[in-house]
C-alpha cells in the first residue's frame, strides 16, 4: 500500500509514472554477507567454477573439504588458472571462458583445490572420515601435500609450496578445530556425497546432519558446495537419496541462494575411476533426473524455481511439465477455508471448529504427517551491538519432526483443534508449516509444506496477528530475510513465517492488518512511524501500542489497572532471544529507560492508496466458487479495507463464459470485486478482450452496475478525486511492439499542470 500525502494540487514539472509491479521496493540493497550462495552439481569439478565465480578471489578463506577422497592433486602449470580467473572485471567474459574449460575438462574432479590456492583457500581442513587414528590421519595428511606440490619442481608455482596448508581431520578433530575458530572466522565449504558411501542406510540421515549442521552453524561461511560424485557411490538409489538430503536441508535452510545444476558437464573425465570403468567396458555413472523416484521429484515440484538452474533451464521445465501430471500427488488443504493473500491459513479459534488439514491421494497409502521447527530459538542475521542473540548462527534453519504414522488411508487429516494443542498453551496461537507424506508400493510422495496460522482465543485485529507469529524463533536483523509466502511468491522480513526480532513482530503485525505499510528495520525505524502518547483507549489498545524501550520494542497485550495508561502490571509480548512471550512490563523495565507508549498514526490529510496485479476470475473461479457464496476475494477484504481507494487490473471480461472463452467469468463476479473493497479496475491487458466487442460491453455494464469505475486504455484515462487528492489514472498495455504515442505522453504532461497526479497502471 502506498502512502500519499494530499497536499491540495501540485505543479509537476514532469509526468510521473508509477510502475505498479514495483510500487513496494526491496526492503534493503543485497549485500555479499545477507545470503548463503549454495551449489549442487554431479561433479566435484564444478565446485571449481562455483567457488571461483562467488569468493572475492584474493581475500582468504578456510576450505571445509568433506569428501573420501583428497582432491589434492595439482594441476601442471597452475598459475595460468591463476592468473586466468582473474583477468578482466566482467563476470560474463569470465562465465564464457569456464564454459569452454567445462567442454574439454580443463579441471577435473580431483584437482580443483589447488588452482584456488592459496587465495582464496588459504588453508584446507579435510575432513576424510568419521573416526580414524592418529597415524592414520597423519598419513592422509602427508599424502595430500605430497600431491598438492607433485608438480612443484617441474613447473615451480609462484606462490611456492602448499603443503603445510592442508590438514585431514576425523569428526572428532573437526568439531575440536570449528570450535576453536573466531565466530567470524571466515570459510567456505565443499561436501562429497561420497564422504557418506559407506554409511549404513539407517544411519544416513544423522551423519548428514552431524556434517552439515556445524558447517551452517558457523557465522563465516561464505559458500557451500554439493557434489554427488556418482561413480564412488554403491547405487544410484543411494545417490539419489543423498541428493534429496542435501536439497531437503538447503531449502530449509532461509538466506540461501541455491544454483542447482543437474545437467552441468566438466567435459572428459580422466580420473582413476573413470579410467577403470572405460577398461572394464562400463559406462562412467552420472545420477539422471529423468530417472528420480517420487520422493524426490515432489520436493522439487513446488521449489525448483527458474533461476535456481542455468545450465541447460529447458530441461528443467520439462520435468516439471512431466512432475506435474503425477497422478498420486498428494496436496494438502483446509476444506471449507481458503488461505490469505499470503498463501498462509490465518485461522481463528471460532474457525478452526470442526476443520481439518486433509491431504488428497492417500487412498492405499500410508500417511506420516511432519511439522516443521527451529533448529534453534535464536539467530543473528547480522552482526548485534548489543547481547542479542549473541554467538548464535547466521542462517536460520528448520528441522522436520514427525506427527506419527498410520498403515492405511484412516488418517488422512489432522483436525485443526489437534494442529493447535501443538502450540504454546500461553497465549494460544502461533505458526505451524506442515508437511505429509503418502507411500504405497514402496514409494514415497511429499507434499508441498502448509503454513496454517492460528491467532489466540479471543483475539481480533493488531493482536490476532501478532500471536500468530507465536513459537517462531528470534531472528535477528531479519529485515533481510528474503523467502517466499505460501503461494511460492517472493516475501520479505517476517512476512515468510519463518520468524521475527522484536521491532519487527510489531511491524509485521501492523501490515498483516492492511495498516500503514512500516519498513521493516530496527527499534529507530520503527519509533519514526509512531507518535507518542501519554494515555490510549481499548480502541487504541485493539489497534496497536508499541512499548519503546529504546533499544528494544514490545506490544501492549492486556491492559490493567490503572487503566489507559503504561503500568508495570500490564501484559505485553515481547522476542528477544527466543520465540515471542507474553510478560509483565515490570520484567523489562530494568536495564532499560522508562517505557512510552507509541501507536501509528497516519499524517494529517493523508490518503491511502492500494494499487493490486492480475486478477483472473475465469476458468475454473467461476466454477469453484458460486455467485451466492462467499467468493475467491474474501480473504483479501481485510487487507484492502483500510485503503481509501483500490485499484487491480481486471484480467478477464465479465461475460457468459463458453469454451471458446475460457477465461470469461459471469457478469456477476463483478460483486465479488465490490465485497474485496475494490474500487477501480484497468481493462487495459491481454485477456479482457477475448470475447470480442459483445465481452467488452458487457464487462462495463457490469462494473458500472456496481459503481465499479475502469480505465479503459490510453484513450479513455480515468479519473477520480479521493479525499481531495485528483488522480488522472492512464491505464497502457504494453505488447511489447508499440511504445505509447507520443499524445498520451502529452496528456500526462498536461493532467500534472492541471494539478492531477499523474499515474500510469501499466501491464505487461
Amino acid at each position: 500500500m502506498t502512502r500519499v500525502a494530499a497536499a491540495g494540487p501540485r505543479k509537476v514539472s514532469r509526468w510521473i509514472v508509477l510502475f505498479l509491479a514495483l510500487i513496494i521496493g526491496r526492503a534493503a540493497a543485497e549485500s555479499p554477507f545477507r545470503e548463503l550462495p549454495v551449489w549442487l552439481e554431479e561433479s566435484h569439478a564444478g565446485s571449481f567454477y562455483f567457488f571461483a565465480s562467488t569468493l572475492p578471489l584474493d581475500e582468504p578463506v578456510t576450505l571445509i573439504l568433506v569428501d573420501a577422497h583428497s582432491d589434492a592433486s595439482g594441476q601442471f602449470d597452475s598459475d595460468r588458472v591463476r592468473a586466468a580467473i582473474r583477468q578482466g572485471p566482467v563476470p560474463e567474459a569470465r562465465e564464457a571462458m569456464f564454459t569452454k574449460w567445462r567442454a574439454r575438462g580443463a579441471v577435473q574432479p580431483f584437482d580443483w583445490i589447488e588452482p584456488l590456492m592459496p587465495r582464496p583457500f588459504d588453508q584446507v581442513l579435510w575432513l576424510a572420515a568419521p573416526a580414524l587414528p592418529p597415524e592414520k590421519l597423519a598419513a592422509m595428511t602427508a599424502l595430500a601435500g605430497e600431491e598438492v606440490d607433485g608438480h612443484a619442481e617441474a613447473a615451480p608455482r609462484e606462490c611456492g609450496l602448499l603443503a603445510e596448508r592442508w590438514r585431514a581431520v576425523d569428526l572428532a578433530g573437526f568439531r575440536e578445530t570449528l570450535s576453536a575458530w573466531p565466530p567470524d572466522h571466515p570459510v567456505a565449504a565443499s561436501i562429497d556425497l561420497d564422504y557418506f558411501a559407506e554409511t549404513p542406510d539407517a544411519e544416513l540421515a544423522r551423519a548428514f546432519d552431524s556434517v552439515l549442521d556445524p558447517i551452517l552453524d558457523l557465522r563465516g561461511l561464505r559458500a557451500l558446495s554439493f557434489c554427488v560424485s556418482s561413480p564412488w557411490l554403491k547405487t544410484t538409489e543411494r545417490a539419489e537419496r543423498l541428493m534429496t538430503l542435501a536439497l531437503e536441508r538447503i531449502l530449509l535452510t532461509d538466506g540461501v541462494r541455491l544454483r542447482f545444476e543437474p545437467f552441468a558437464e566438466c567435459g572428459p573425465d580422466k580420473s582413476l575411476k573413470a579410467g577403470e570403468n572405460a577398461s572394464a567396458g562400463r559406462e562412467q555413472p552420472r545420477f539422471s533426473l529423468t530417472n528420480a523416484g517420487p520422493e524426490l521429484r515432489s520436493l522439487l515440484l513446488p521449489r525448483w524455481t527458474a533461476g535456481m538452474t542455468r545450465i541447460e533451464p529447458e530441461r528443467r521445465g520439462e520435468l516439471l511439465r512431466e512432475w506435474s501430471a503425477d497422478p498420486f500427488a498428494p496436496l494438502l488443504s483446509v476444506p471449507g477455508m481458503l488461505p490469505g493473500p499470503d498463501g498462509f491459513y490465518h485461522i481463528s479459534a471460532e474457525a478452526a471448529a470442526g476443520k481439518a488439514l486433509k491431504v488428497s491421494a492417500a487412498r492405499g497409502g500410508a500417511v506420516a504427517w511432519e511439522i516443521r521447527e527451529s533448529h534453534r530459538s535464536a539467530y543473528a542475521m547480522i552482526e548485534s551491538p548489543f547481547d542479542f542473540a549473541a554467538g548464535a548462527p547466521r542462517w536460520p534453519r528448520a528441522r522436520s519432526r514427525g506427527l506419527g504414522m498410520t498403515a492405511n488411508d484412516e488418517r488422512d487429516s489432522l483436525t485443526l483443534e489437534r494442529l493447535r494443542s501443538l502450540l504454546p498453551a500461553v497465549p494460544g496461537g502461533g505458526t505451524l508449516t506442515v508437511r505429509a507424506s503418502v507411500s504405497r508400493d514402496g514409494e514415497r510422495r511429499l507434499s508441498a509444506p502448509v503454513t496454517l496460522r492460528f491467532a489466540a482465543p479471543g483475539t481480533t485485529g493488531f493482536r490476532a496477528a501478532l500471536s500468530e507469529q507465536c513459537a517462531l524463533p528470534y531472528l535477528f536483523g531479519c529485515t533481510w530475510l528474503r523467502g517466499t509466502d505460501g503461494f511460492g511468491e517472493p516475501a520479505t522480513g517476517p512476512e515468510t513465517g519463518h520468524g521475527a526480532d522484536c521491532a519487527n513482530l510489531l511491524i509485521a503485525a501492523w501490515r498483516a492488518e492492511g495498516g500503514w505499510r512500516f519498513p521493516w528495520g530496527g527499534p529507530g525505524d520503527l519509533r519514526r512511524n509512531l507518535t507518542k502518547v501519554e494515555c490510549f483507549t481499548p480502541e487504541e489498545v485493539e489497534a496497536g501500542i508499541g512499548i519503546d524501550l529504546d533499544t528494544h520494542f514490545a506490544a501492549l497485550w492486556d491492559d490493567r489497572a490503572p487503566l489507559g495508561v503504561l503500568n508495570p502490571e500490564d501484559i505485553v509480548m515481547h522476542q528477544l532471544n527466543g520465540p515471542a512471550a507474553l510478560v509483565p512490563l515490570a520484567e523489562l523495565m530494568p536495564g532499560h529507560p522508562a517505557p512510552v507508549a507509541r501507536r501509528p498514526e497516519a499524517p494529517a490529510g493523508a490518503v491511502r492508496l492500494c494499487f493490486g496485479g492480475d486478477v483472473m476470475l475465469g476458468r475454473r473461479v467461476a466454477r469453484d466458487f458460486p455467485a451466492d457464496g462467499p467468493g475467491p476475494l474474501t480473504t483479501l477484504h481485510s487487507t484492502l479495507s483500510p485503503a481509501d481507494w483500490t485499484m487491480v487490473n481486471l484480467e478477464c471480461p465479465l461475460s457468459e463464459p463458453s469454451a471458446a472463452v475460457p477465461f470469461a467469468a459471469p457478469p456477476s463476479s463483478a460483486d465479488w470485486l465490490k465485497a474485496a473493497g475494490i474500487d477501480a479496475v484497468s481493462l487495459a491487458n491481454n485477456h479482457a478482450g477475448d470475447a470480442g466487442a459483445a465481452g467488452e460491453e458487457s464487462t462495463r455494464r457490469a462494473l458500472q452496475s456496481r459503481g465499479l469505475s475502469f480505465a479503459d486504455g490510453l484513450a479513455a484515462p480515468l479519473k477520480v478525486t479521493v479525499k481531495g487528492l485528483r488522480l488522472w489514472i492512464m491505464a497502457w498495455y504494453d505488447d511489447g511492439e508499440r511504445p505509447p504515442p507520443p499524445a498520451a505522453m502529452d496528456a500526462l504532461a498536461a493532467a500534472a499542470e492541471e494539478g492531477y497526479w499523474p499515474v500510469v497502471f501499466a501491464h505487461w
